[in-house]
């Protein structure tokens, strides 16, 4: 605190000769930033752009010696008064308009000087508001100087975050300080000298424009006299002294000019109005008529920007009197088109589906025969170029089907063909017999012209005898219209003959040895025998001229396991090999297979006899780009058998490349255990440290691929600003690499995130940009859809969302991802939509919405299905936490409720995972913000939860994933402490391979107690905490405050007077909801004292065993260390541990050198205390220089001391945090 001072004569004198400059305004121009390296922006303070007298104090002209430019400015009166809080509004201010053209931190340099120590600061800011990194900026006494410095020690800096117009703001700390010209810089190596660089130049600025909004004051109207509709324009901000005129478009079910009178679409604010009104007056006519609506949407023009809501309706009501409808037709039903069922085996013309209508016998996207022709219905039937002529159905879009009723002559085998053309991309279809699927997908391919006709084989269908509907089914369109389509077909199979007699002599395995299977076969190692016999080609020549002399195409392959692969596959060619399978059973079938055309089906035969249905082979992207696709629940006999492989149809030119097939054993399923007896999974119950990451940050996206763990952006410190890079964890070899920066664009936290175990990482939606505290919504909502390849270390954005997203779930099914709830863009509003993207077709499909809408939630897929559990309503508004957990099922397009968790909690999206067939949903955050260790885990089969050992520390927004036989939690948050970099890894009991992680002292778990850590030091305790969006800090006279961070305004929630004990704070901690505080001086020593902040009173618990002033404290769970301290004049090396929820205190033994103000860190077995005062024989106080640390083992109850811990020394009594000998935060 500075005492006041007596103006000299001299300063007297001076003062009557100040001229008072008047203020003034000048919006019109601005300084302009320097283009050069340093983007400099000189200013003197007598070119101001405004300057405002506040607190009965101005800034006044200054003309003694030493100025530059025409003069100085002096903030006056002078009488000693000094303003270190409430400046804003309360300090006189200079403005300066300046046009930035760089953004990020720029250095301040200001040339002034104080008479005295008394009158020598000031505070800078930058759009009125003064951030503590610029304020109570300092200068030399008694001469003219220039001055960087601040009174907390670092440099005056501010952050730039956009470019364009800012206001740069002087305000006066001491009265009577002297400000003379102003430099900005983007070099942290400039230094002004002298008078500083040339004034830069000024240049206009473009006046603002306003913005306009519509709102419907009055949306129901009548035809009734003196009931109009009306809708309000108002203009926001720009210029409102001149008329202004808003132009609009009418548009709805009423016609302008008819139904009401006409619309102008104009409408004029008058001069210093800020709104008009648009009435709109119905004509009331004799018609009888539905209600109809007038929409009126605003225009863009020159004069003004388009606000938030531009359009608003009015509903016009009739009031004549209704005719009475006729009544309804009678129901109608479905028949064969002509009255009779079309026999099968035969033709059946598309245009000839069944008489029923809409939604009965077909369903058509648009209402409308556009062509015409046959037909009075909605589908589309034009006339057909085919062979024979007649009609076909055209303009066919994805969602589309057509029934027709059919008479089968006998049950059998059928084989569909379907006649077809398209210059578009195609699309795909199925088959329904009876709303029963049957065959497989049918890809329908460009023929190369709307009327360029061609059949495309389906599947080999097995149907029964008797009367049936069949339902063609369009399911996906690559693009535009699927095509035309003329008649389907369903033609007798072949009659399959019984089984072959042993290969003929010539046919035996290449190599001479069957194929064992389980395992993997080499498409290009089919059987000798030659062509007709082990294989069948198109043409006699192997076109690649490779590996074996034979018609089949061989080519190198370009896949990971080099070798060799199949080329210029085309239909009706097939390949066979002798193979011998192990046991009979069910197999699954996996093809390594590339395409840069659109692909073909195949199918496998055991001796002749097919096995399982169809494989659809769709296009990969290119010739070389390899994909593994996947045909289940095939059937093998055991023994010596003979397979086929036959290529069955092509969506257009060659099929494509074959690489390898592979056929898989399914494991038998046990039986589940009895309902509702849940079992756990294998979980740790030890932790050891690991390789701290290479940034702290929480909220990260993350998931793991291989051995890595790979994390994603998040928010990098308690601001909440955001981390743009991403790293991996390699568990095998516990380091970590940085693998770079994500995409410009791409959100950085609440994205949606999905893996397919092997080479992709998929994201959707999320939030962009670093968390504004005083703007709603505070961060910018995207739609994008991302693709990370971990194998290229390379981002593909492949499409966007249907409507932007964030705190949402994405799954990946197969080949479909499923993005579901999260809030909308003002990112409070949860919202269930759920959308299905094909990553083959690239389009987005809508399914059933989540039941419970909310964000934050966490998702897991297993066996098919998506659980969604846990998660909040409201974001950061409400806060409310959600038990309940639902399953999806893509086969139904149901959502089921499932079991409800035993607590809510949220914020652990990459912290839940599928474990030995159970979910496991490890930390996250529960109700008021608290961070938790509780980790529970659900049994499907029992449907039931069961609760887990704990994590070694509290953790939220953290990525928790099981890689072989352990469990890693990488980075996270305490909520109080702020975001960390430390990881841990836990062996899963029960397995063989130990994993071992050497434990450091930086990466040691830390205690609730406002304590953190990092992978060098230990930092000091806080003097508060922070509980859900309120800073709370203890003064040490004992008085508590309150700083909300949504509005940043503090306020006393409890005076001095209202503690429990009186004398000088010691040291504070926070467990719980609870600020402790023990020690002190005065009557404070050995006492402890706890303020809750939920009702905001003080209690008194049970004094400390040892009457120690400002001893080391740390926490960890409900349990606080307490060490050392100064007891009557000299330090203690006294220890106990205090039980928060008992009361109780327990001695520990004494540390070996004895510490005052020393800084403490708990891990989950160890208490570390470094730094701190020492005191010789009479009390004299000393800093501790060599840094050493003391290590109390919990377990053994021992002390262990070390020399120097090779960082640098700590100076006693830091607040927050120190570094080099100085203190930060403090």
């Amino acid at each position: 605190m500075k005492s006041r001072k007596r103006q000299s004569s001299v300063e007297r004198a001076a003062a009557s000769a100040v001229e008072v400059l008047e203020r003034r305004v000048m919006f019109a121009v601005s300084y302009q930033q320097s283009t050069a390296a340093n983007a400099l922006v000189s200013m003197e303070a007598e070119g101001f752009d405004a300057s405002v007298a506040q607190g009965g104090r101005s800034w006044q002209a200054y003309t003694a010696a030493g100025f530059t430019g025409t003069g100085a400015l002096r903030a006056m009166p002078n009488t000693g008064g000094q303003i270190d809080s409430g400046y804003l509004t309360n300090s006189p201010r200079l403005d300066f308009n300046v046009n930035f053209t760089r953004t990020g931190t720029h250095y301040i340099w200001v040339r002034g000087f104080g008479a005295s120590g008394n009158d020598d600061s000031l505070h800078v800011g930058l759009d009125g508001v003064a951030p503590t990194s610029s304020d109570r900026l300092t200068f030399p006494n008694r001469t003219y100087g220039w001055s960087r410095s601040t009174m907390d020690g670092p440099v005056a800096t501010i952050n730039v975050t956009t470019t364009g117009v800012h206001k740069i703001n002087l305000w006066m700390r001491e009265d009577g300080v002297i400000a003379d010209k102003i430099v900005l810089t983007s070099s942290s190596a400039y230094i002004p000298t002298g008078t500083g660089p040339a004034v830069s130049v000024r240049a206009d600025i473009p006046a603002p424009k306003p913005a306009v909004t519509l709102a419907t004051t009055d949306g129901a109207a009548s035809e009734t006299a003196g009931n109009p509709g009306t809708l309000t324009v108002t203009r926001t901000g720009g210029v409102n002294t001149l008329p202004l005129v808003v132009n609009y478009t009418v548009g709805g079910t009423a016609t302008n000019g008819s139904d009401y009178a006409t619309l102008t679409g104009s409408v004029t604010i008058a001069a210093g109005a800020a709104s008009a009104v648009i009435t709109l007056n119905p004509t009331d006519d004799a018609e009888v008529e539905p209600a109809e609506t007038a929409t009126v949407t605003l225009s863009a023009a020159a004069a003004y920007t388009l606000g938030g809501t531009t359009f608003g309706t009015v509903t016009i009501a009739d009031n004549d009197i209704a005719v009475p409808p006729p009544p309804p037709p009678p129901p109608v039903t479905q028949s064969p088109f002509g009255g009779t069922a079309w026999a099968v085996p035969g033709t059946i013309e598309a245009e000839n589906f069944d008489d029923g209508g809409e939604g009965v016998a077909f369903h058509d996207t648009d209402p409308t025969n556009v062509s015409g022709s046959y037909r009075s219905t909605g589908v589309d039937v034009e006339s057909a170029s085919d062979t024979g002529g007649g009609f076909n159905i055209g303009h066919i879009s994805a969602g589309e089907w057509l029934e027709y009723t059919v008479n089968i002559a006998a049950a059998g085998q059928y084989d569909l063909g379907v006649r077809f053309a398209t210059a578009g991309g195609g699309g795909t279809a199925h088959l329904e017999v009876d709303g029963l699927a049957a065959g497989g997908a049918i890809v329908l391919p460009n023929t190369g012209g709307w009327q360029t006709w061609q059949t495309v084989a389906g599947p080999r269908l097995t149907l029964s005898a008797g009367q049936h509907v069949l339902r063609f089914a369009f399911d996906a369109s690559a693009g535009g219209d699927i095509g035309n389509l003329n008649w389907l077909s369903l033609t007798d199979a072949p009659t399959v003959p019984p089984p072959p007699p042993p290969p003929p002599i010539g046919q035996t395995p290449f190599g001479g040895t069957p194929w064992a299977l389980p395992g993997t076969i080499q498409f290009e190692n089919f059987d000798e025998g030659g062509a007709g016999i082990s294989y069948q080609d198109s043409d006699p020549t192997n076109v690649g001229g490779s590996y074996r002399s034979t018609g089949v195409d061989i080519e190198p392959s370009g896949d990971t396991d080099s070798g060799f692969a199949l080329g210029h596959v085309t239909a009706g060619e097939w390949l066979e090999y002798t193979v011998n399978i192990a046991s009979a059973g069910q197999y699954n079938l996996g093809v390594r297979f590339a395409s840069s055309n659109l692909g073909g089906s195949a199918h496998l035969e055991v001796d002749g006899v097919q096995t399982g249905g169809s494989l659809a082979l769709t296009s990969t992207g290119g010739w070389q780009t390899w994909q593994t696709f996947a045909l289940n629940g095939l059937t093998l006999p055991a023994g010596q058998h003979v397979l086929r492989f036959s290529l069955d149809s092509s969506a257009g030119g060659d099929i494509g490349n074959l690489n390898w097939f592979q056929l898989t054993a399914v494991p038998t399923v046990p039986p589940p255990p009895p309902p509702g007896t849940p079992v756990a999974p294998p979980w740790p119950t030890n932790w050891q440290s690991a390789a701290d990451a290479p940034s702290p940050r929480f909220e990260a996206a993350g998931t793991v691929v291989g051995t890595k763990i790979y994390v994603f952006g998040g928010f990098k410190n308690s601001d909440f600003q955001v981390d743009r890079t991403y790293a991996a964890y390699d568990t095998a070899t516990n380091t970590w690499a940085t693998l770079g920066t994500m995409p410009v664009g791409m959100a950085e936290s609440h994205a949606g995130i999905a893996y397919d175990d092997s080479r992709y990482i998929y994201f959707a939606g999320g939030l962009s940009g670093d968390f504004q505290f005083n703007v709603s919504p505070p961060q910018v909502i995207s739609d994008d859809l991302w693709r990370y390849d971990t194998i290229s270390n390379s981002f593909t954005q492949i499409g966007d969302l249907p409507a932007p997203r964030g705190a949402g779930a994405l799954d990946l099914i197969g080949r479909t991802l499923h993005y579901f709830g999260g809030f909308n863009a003002d990112q409070v509003t949860d919202v269930g939509d759920h959308w299905v993207y094909n990553l083959d077709i690239g389009a987005w499909t809508s399914a059933a919405p989540m039941p419970n809408p909310k964000d934050h939630f966490s998702s897991a897929v297993l066996n098919g299905k998506i659980y969604a559990f846990g998660g909040e309503h409201g974001h950061h508004t409400l806060h409310l936490q959600q038990t309940d957990m639902h399953v999806y099922d893509p086969a139904t397009d149901t959502w089921t409720q499932l079991a409800s968790m035993p607590l809510g909690k949220s914020h652990i999206e990459s912290g839940s995972f599928v474990l030995d067939g159970k979910i496991v949903m490890a930390g996250g955050q529960t109700d008021n913000f608290d961070s938790t260790t509780s980790v529970v885990a659900y049994d499907p089969s029992a449907n039931a939860w069961t609760t887990l050992a704990p994590l070694p520390v509290q953790r939220q927004g953290s990525v928790i994933r099981a890689v072989g036989n352990a469990v890693y939690m990488v980075t996270g948050a305490v909520y109080t402490a702020g975001p960390l970099s430390t990881v841990f890894v836990g062996q899963l009991p029960g397995t063989t391979t130990q994993t071992t992680v050497p434990l450091r002292l930086g990466a040691t778990p830390s205690g609730s107690g406002g304590m953190a850590s990092t992978s060098q030091q230990a930092t000091a305790r806080m003097n508060g905490a922070v509980f859900g969006k309120t800073v709370y800090t203890v003064a040490d006279d004992g008085t508590v405050l309150a700083r909300s961070l949504t509005s940043n305004v503090a306020r006393e929630v409890a005076p001095a007077s209202a503690r429990a004990v009186a004398g000088t704070v010691g040291s504070v901690i926070a467990v719980g909801r609870k600020l402790w505080v023990f020690g002190g001086d005065g009557d404070a020593a050995g006492k402890v004292q706890s303020f809750n902040t939920r009702n905001a009173r003080w209690s008194k618990p049970k004094s400390m065993p040892f009457a120690a002033v400002d001893p080391a404290v740390t926490a960890d769970g409900k349990s606080v260390y307490v060490v050392g301290g100064i007891v009557q004049g000299k330090a203690s090396n006294a220890g106990a541990r205090f039980n928060t929820a008992s009361g109780k205190w327990t001695l520990i033994s004494d540390m070996p050198l004895a510490r005052g103000s020393a800084s403490a860190l708990a891990s989950s077995d160890r208490l570390y205390v470094s730094a701190g005062i020492t005191t010789d024989e009479n009390g004299n106080i000393s800093p501790v220089t060599d840094d050493s640390l003391q290590v109390y083992d919990r377990k053994t109850k021992k002390w262990s001391a070390f020399g120097a811990a090779g960082w640098p020394a700590h100076p006693p009594g830091c607040g927050c945090g120190c570094a080099g000998g100085v203190a930060y935060g403090g």
